[in-house]
């Protein structure tokens, strides 16, 4: 059996054949390559920037295929401390669209709060109003249109702009229009409790992000307003600008909106609180 002792200093360029035994603390300043290791290799990193391999990782405090804290293979792993992304393929408002699409939807967002599960209050329409309210685009998308559920069919006359569109969020404190129906005086007189649609007069290719749907409602006289279903209506305290900036909320709406066709823009210091929360879709 050869005997290797050395009290300082270093190998060098060293071949060994056959086993080793370290029984003290060995440092490695360069690199380290093996077939297989027997062993732990445990100990403290700050961090590591690349992984080729691994057969298996356990405590990793990420969820895997056989639990919470496992995960079996990677070829290549990047690590940090927290992740800015969030993958919204996991989230339950994610969930419900990927399940409308299963079963051959073409919707691709949902107003805020809101699903097909959920709405039950009919509520209608004002007069001479828009209303604003706020949706996640969670991937990017080719939007087409609105849909939402008429509960009941509006009986009236109208005039100047009916129709829906779709705002930018806001910026400084202002929503700018991307895209909006042309003018459809019968827009709101849909079939009672039917699902009904209506299109953009152009398409528009949306990055993921939040955008505003609007609705516009003008009539010169009124037998019955239509109504829209959603959900329970926000309580008064509810209403409060929470820690928004620049003046933006949840539902809001604008009286006097009576021109031939949507602003441009609107700043959201102009809108009012809105209780209601309506569900719209875009497609």
């Amino acid at each position: 059996m050869a005997i290797l002792y050395i009290d300082s200093g270093s190998l060098g360029n060293t071949t060994i054949s056959g086993s080793i035994t370290i029984t003290s603390t060995t440092i490695v300043t360069g690199s380290f390559n093996a077939a297989s290791l027997t062993g732990s290799l445990f100990g403290t990193a700050s961090w590591a920037t690349t992984a080729v391999t691994a057969s298996y990782i356990t405590s990793s405090n990420v969820f895997g295929p056989n639990s919470g804290n496992t995960i079996l293979t990677s070829s290549y792993t990047v690590t940090s401390s927290y992740s800015p992304v969030v993958d919204f393929t996991t989230t339950p408002r994610r969930t419900s669209l990927n399940i409308y699409a299963s079963l051959g939807s073409v919707v691709k967002a949902e107003t805020y709060d809101s699903s097909i599960a959920n709405i039950t209050l009919p509520s209608a329409m004002v007069n001479n109003t828009a209303h604003f309210i706020p949706l996640y685009l969670d991937t990017t998308s080719t939007i087409t249109g609105v849909k939402w559920f008429q509960s009941i069919a509006g009986n009236y006359n109208n005039q100047q702009y009916n129709g829906v569109a779709i705002y930018s969020a806001p910026s400084a404190g202002n929503i700018t229009l991307i895209s909006s129906s042309t003018d459809n005086g019968n827009i709101w007189k849909a079939t009672s409790n039917t699902w009904t649609s209506q299109s953009f007069s152009s398409a528009a290719t949306l990055s993921a992000g939040t955008y505003f749907i609007a609705t516009f409602y003008n009539a010169s006289s009124i037998t019955s307003n239509p109504s829209i279903l959603g959900i329970s209506s926000l309580a008064v305290v509810q209403l409060a600008p929470f820690d928004f900036t620049n003046s933006n909320k949840i539902s809001s709406t604008i009286t006097g909106a009576t021109a031939n066709s949507p602003q441009t823009s609107y700043a959201m210091s102009t809108l009012s609180n809105n209780a209601l929360q309506r569900y719209f879709t875009l497609f």
